[in-house]
């Protein structure tokens, strides 16, 4: 079956388990579950009712599913470069008075926009308060060098920071299904690879035993 991998380069003890794997087809069964698995957990995902989230507020735990009705929101606060897409926070203040750091992508700013604008202004034109915006999302835990960023940038005391804003945010760009749906999207793509890879190792031992099958008719 492996005939196109070099197994005498992984050791003794990884060449067995692969031997053993392979004698009990676990090559084929196991992507087959893994894609089975997955489509599951994308059908369950696409058909349930989805979760609703609960207001946030400062005692709302890492992992929570929350929403703030948006009155106010800052321009960019701290803007952390990596990956992708850049990582933005800013201050966000609800109809309630709750104030929160969020953090969203530019195309979730957008949806914004009017209520940024407001929250530049004066506020001296009366009838121009725009209608809040539902934003919802994961709570997640600020990281420790960026708590220290908002505090330098507020001017405020690791306990006055804590008593206004906590040490959680809300990450817009998350909902309850996306670790869920983003961890079966790889084991369906380790699952269709491994798959293949196994169809490619099939299709070489067929052509090796035909290729065997001729030789000895030759010498016959």
């Amino acid at each position: 079956m492996f005939a196109f991998f070099p197994l005498e380069t992984l050791g003794k003890p990884l060449e067995k388990l692969l031997q053993w794997m392979d004698d009990h087809r676990l090559f084929l069964v196991l992507p087959a579950l893994g894609i089975l698995l997955s489509l599951g957990v994308f059908s369950y995902v696409h058909f349930r009712t989805p979760p609703q989230p609960e207001p946030f507020t400062l005692e709302a735990k890492q992992g929570d599913y929350c929403y703030l009705d948006v009155q106010h929101l800052s321009n960019w606060l701290l803007k952390i470069s990596g990956g992708e897409e850049n990582n933005c926070f800013y201050l966000a203040v609800g109809t309630d008075e709750t104030m929160c750091i969020v953090s969203m992508n530019d195309v979730i700013f957008e949806n914004f926009a009017d209520i940024v604008e407001y929250s530049n202004s004066d506020f001296t034109v009366p009838g121009t308060i725009p209608q809040s915006y539902r934003a919802d999302g994961i709570v997640k835990q600020m990281t420790s060098e960026n708590l220290d960023a908002l505090m330098d940038l507020f001017g405020t005391t690791a306990e006055q920071y804590t008593a206004l804003l906590g040490n959680n945010y809300l990450d817009l760009r998350e909902d309850p299904n996306g670790n869920l749906v983003e961890l079966f999207v790889y084991v369906l793509g380790a699952s269709l690879i491994i798959l293949l890879l196994y169809c490619v190792a099939l299709l070489d031992e067929q052509h090796e035993r035909r290729k065997r099958g001729k030789t000895a008719e030759a010498e016959l």
